[in-house]
């Protein structure tokens, strides 16, 4: 009889431990069924990051660009209002104001704030004192230059007029 009881015992207690066994598979599979989703949601998760982080990165090229333009155009007005000092040896109190005439011009005209200093340091070149550049001759010259009317000619008129 001892065989008996031992042989019971040995089959209950196999059988739970299969029971045992098959829920911890079927636990183990909900996990990874859950694990695998997650992974999927994370990988679309890290695809959309990449998409997002490519677009700001060509959104900040973008604005270095703007910003390395805007520089360029700040160190071209410059180096001309340089130019325009050199030229004319006129006080820091003049050169403010002729700094001014140039951006008023190249907003109001087709013509750059550059390009305006350009014409003052030219203007200036063939003699005309600030107070001619400023009372009318950069508005002279930078319409007859939009008429089509040579620098060569304007100075030769400027000087004429003297």
């Amino acid at each position: 009889m001892a065989d008996r009881i031992v042989k019971v015992a040995l089959v209950a207690q196999v059988t739970n431990y299969l029971s045992g066994m098959e829920q911890a598979r079927k636990a183990t599979q909900g996990v990874g069924t859950e694990a695998e989703k997650a992974r999927a949601k994370l990988e679309a998760q890290s695809q959309a990051m990449t998409s997002i982080g490519t677009g700001m990165v060509g959104m900040g090229a973008l604005a270095l660009v703007g910003v390395g333009l805007a520089v360029k155009k700040f160190s071209d007005f410059d180096a001309a209002i340089s130019n325009v000092k050199a030229a004319t040896q006129e006080t820091t109190g003049n050169m403010a104001l002729l700094r001014d005439a140039a951006l008023k011009a190249g907003a109001s005209t087709v013509y750059s704030a550059t390009e305006a200093a350009g014409a003052i340091e030219e203007l200036g070149k063939a003699g005309l004192s600030t107070k001619d550049i400023l009372s009318g001759g950069l508005d002279a010259a930078l319409s007859l230059a939009a008429a089509g009317v040579s620098t060569l000619l304007m100075l030769r008129v400027s000087l004429l007029r003297r």
